[in-house]
C-alpha cells in the first residue's frame, strides 16, 4: 500500500481557528456553567477542605478561628477553584485540539471569610504560541479573572 494517502487523524491548530479565538481576547466570558460556590459558607469551606484532605482548623473549627487574627473560619487558598470553572480549565479553545491544564498565578489581596460572597468576571486575556518537543506548534490561552 505504498500509494496511500496519509489521513490527517488528529484536529490541527489553524490560521481560522487561532484567528476566531483571537476575537475573543478581552471579550468577558459570560456564558459558561454557573460555579459551584456563590458564597464562603462553613459547610462549603469545609467540604472544600475535606475534600482536599486539609483540616487545618482554620478552616474547620470554627472556635479556632474566632480566635485568629481573622476572627472567623477562612476559607483555603484553593477555594478559588469552585467559583469560577475558568480556573478548572473549563475554558473555549481551538475546535477539535486537545487542551491542557498547564497552571495559574494568583495575587491575593485579602484572605476568603466565612460570610463573603464572590462575583467572578474573566475574560480571555493573551495568546502565546510556543513550539514545543511533545506537541509541536501549541498555543497558550492566558485568562484573566477578577474576583
Amino acid at each position: 500500500m505504498p500509494d496511500q494517502v496519509k489521513q490527517q487523524r488528529f484536529s490541527l491548530i489553524t490560521e481560522k481557528g487561532l484567528a476566531d479565538l483571537r476575537q475573543l481576547i478581552g471579550v468577558p466570558i459570560e456564558d459558561t456553567l454557573e460555579p459551584w460556590c456563590h458564597e464562603a459558607t462553613r459547610d462549603n469551606i469545609r467540604h472544600w477542605a475535606h475534600g482536599i484532605g486539609d483540616d487545618n482548623p482554620l478552616w474547620c473549627d470554627p472556635a479556632y478561628a474566632a480566635k485568629s487574627p481573622y476572627g472567623r473560619l477562612v476559607a483555603p487558598p484553593s477555594f478559588i477553584y469552585p467559583l469560577n470553572r475558568v480556573f478548572s480549565g473549563y475554558v473555549g479553545g481551538l475546535p477539535g485540539v486537545h487542551a491542557m491544564f498547564a497552571g495559574m498565578g494568583i495575587t491575593w489581596h485579602k484572605p476568603m471569610r466565612h460570610g463573603d460572597e464572590f462575583t467572578t468576571k474573566v475574560w480571555l486575556k493573551d495568546l502565546v504560541e510556543h513550539q514545543t518537543r511533545f506537541a509541536g506548534r501549541s498555543i497558550r490561552q492566558i485568562y484573566r479573572c477578577s474576583i
